[in-house]
């Protein structure tokens, strides 16, 4: 009795069309957590001031937060 329950389970799996697959939304989240990061940054950076040191430390937090978030959403995480 199981195994004809089991069998017709399969059964229905086997003909039903394969759901498509959900777009990934792993693009637009990364750009918009890539805008957003900058956008602090710089903000932090002119609320400071533009001197040389702030400038260099800020275009260093820019870079660091870009390569670190594409590494993460790229590399590390699946589709979701």
């Amino acid at each position: 009795r199981a195994a004809a329950a089991a069998e017709r389970a399969a059964a229905a799996t086997a003909d039903a069309p394969a759901s498509p697959r959900r777009r990934s939304r792993r693009l637009r989240d990364y750009l918009l957590l890539l805008l957003g990061g900058n956008a602090a940054m710089a903000a932090l950076v002119l609320y400071v001031g533009p001197a040389p040191l702030t400038l260099s430390f800020g275009a260093f937090g820019m870079i660091a937060f870009t390569t670190g978030l594409t590494w993460v959403v790229f590399g590390i995480m699946d589709r979701y």
